[in-house]
């Protein structure tokens, strides 16, 4: 699914990497391609991925949240499929999902960023008097 963005990717970065110096460049190669790999379903970094919560994601099902539980939940015909926010299901099918619409890589790492880290967590301050 990704490798027309990736091919593209690579493109951009071999224009924008043309006149650096090369150990400069390499670098920037290099972490690319770690980019690159992160967004790609590995067999045995992600051996325990739960396919229908991928899928249900991947698919595009609407999701609503669960605030007790912490978890979206899908419907897939009568089944309820939960998915945890941080959870690689989540991530994996936003970049599939998000790679099939022609989504180019730099947006699509950008977004994967944003739900690797999670919604902003709500800090509480203990100081007395403060709010």
């Amino acid at each position: 699914m990704l490798q027309k963005a990736v091919t593209e990717y690579r493109w951009q970065l071999s224009r924008r990497t043309e006149y650096l110096e090369p150990g400069r460049a390499q670098l920037l190669r290099d972490q690319a391609e770690r980019r690159i790999e992160a967004l790609q379903i590995d067999p045995v970094r992600h051996r325990d991925l739960d396919i229908r919560a991928y899928l249900a994601v991947r698919d595009g099902l609407p999701l609503r949240y669960d605030a007790r539980q912490r978890v979206f939940v899908a419907r897939r015909g009568r089944d309820d499929v939960t998915i945890r926010p941080n959870s690689a299901e989540r991530r994996l099918g936003i970049v599939a999902r998000l790679a099939t619409a022609g989504v180019a890589l730099d947006q699509i790492v950008t977004v994967a960023t944003a739900v690797a880290a999670g919604p902003a967590r709500r800090t509480v301050c203990t100081r007395p008097g403060h709010r």
